[in-house]
């Protein structure tokens, strides 16, 4: 379970912690106003509508599998953040980061149901447990962004996540195998729709 907390907590903190640091990206990158929108945004806009395919996706290749990949293109995704040398560079990196935050919470979810598939108490719990790191990591993402640009800058709040990524996908690596369920196949038109409807919205 603390595998799954651990990704959640890492994704729900950069849809908050990026908020503080906006004025130093802004002097260092010399991005103005609607690329720092876009450099918030496109993170969102790239977890929305791309975590419908994503359950589709686990159901293909197993949850694990999945949320693995969600955390490797999370590291590569942050590490990249960190590495942005211009607004745009950010903007791409930052809407990967958004990709791999859509593999790892319906896949981790999924591992969650599965591994207390037998047990409804402990599996209430669980997902209770699970919902509540990603409530107290979006609470926390300002208060931990400003306590890191105090002591480095900006780039400092992407570099974080690179460890822990590593640390979530070694954790993984103890997960019981998820199943797959290749016969639910997959609606593609259902969801292009969904993206081009979401992202116009």
């Amino acid at each position: 379970m603390g595998t799954t907390c651990l990704a959640f907590v890492v994704s729900q903190l950069d849809i908050s912690i990026v908020n503080v640091a906006l004025p130093q990206i802004s002097r260092s990158l010399y991005a103005d106003i609607s690329q720092l929108q876009w450099i918030v945004d496109s993170y969102t806009i790239a977890f929305a509508v791309l975590m419908l395919s994503a359950g589709g996706m686990g159901d293909l290749l197993g949850a694990k599998r999945l949320f693995q990949l969600g955390l490797i293109t999370f590291g590569i995704a942050s590490a990249g953040c960190g590495f942005a040398w211009d607004p745009l560079t950010l903007i791409i990196f930052r809407a990967l980061q958004g990709l791999g935050s859509a593999m790892m919470i319906p896949s981790s979810l999924a591992i969650l149901n599965q591994s207390f598939a037998h047990d409804n108490a402990q599996r209430s719990k669980a997902v209770a447990l699970w919902t509540a790191a990603g409530a107290i990591a979006i609470a926390s993402g300002l208060i931990l962004g400003g306590l890191l640009l105090q002591v480095s800058s900006w780039r400092i709040i992407f570099f974080v996540n690179v460890p822990i990524c590593i640390i979530g996908l070694l954790l993984s690596l103890g997960l019981a195998e998820s199943e797959k369920h290749p016969n639910k196949g997959f609606d593609i038109p259902g969801q292009l729709t969904w993206m081009v409807a979401l992202t116009i919205l």
